[in-house]
């Protein structure tokens, strides 16, 4: 477990990060809304530029793949011990990926029936 200690650190970082593009993020979007508002568009257009709100589906997957790529990268590393703890980096990723995929294909499948 003492070679785990750097990974909140480096969670505590990529936080910050998410954090401030967020913010940026957020502050671009406002500043657009700000724009359309004085030139006259109205709120029903305003409506349309949205994201779609039902997002539950792609994050509850990532959230589940990243919790098993890190759940089997740590199997990994206790099992097969010479190998290193490299596998639960490399698993984040791949299943991360995996999981967008497979929810774009749900999604793809929702909007064909509707």
């Amino acid at each position: 477990m003492r070679d785990l200690e750097f990974i909140a650190p480096m969670f505590v970082a990529l936080g910050m990060f998410a954090l401030i593009a967020f913010i940026v993020y957020q502050i671009q979007q406002h500043r657009l809304r700000m724009k359309m508002v004085e030139s006259g568009v109205t709120n029903l257009d305003l409506t349309k530029i949205r994201m779609p709100s039902d997002n539950s589906l792609k994050y509850g997957m990532v959230t589940i793949a990243i919790g098993l790529a890190i759940f089997m990268g740590l199997m990994f590393e206790k099992n097969v011990p010479e190998l290193g703890g490299e596998f639960m980096f490399a698993f984040i990723p791949i299943f991360a990926g995996v999981a967008l995929l497979i929810s774009a294909f749900v999604e793809r499948r929702r909007e064909k029936k509707q």
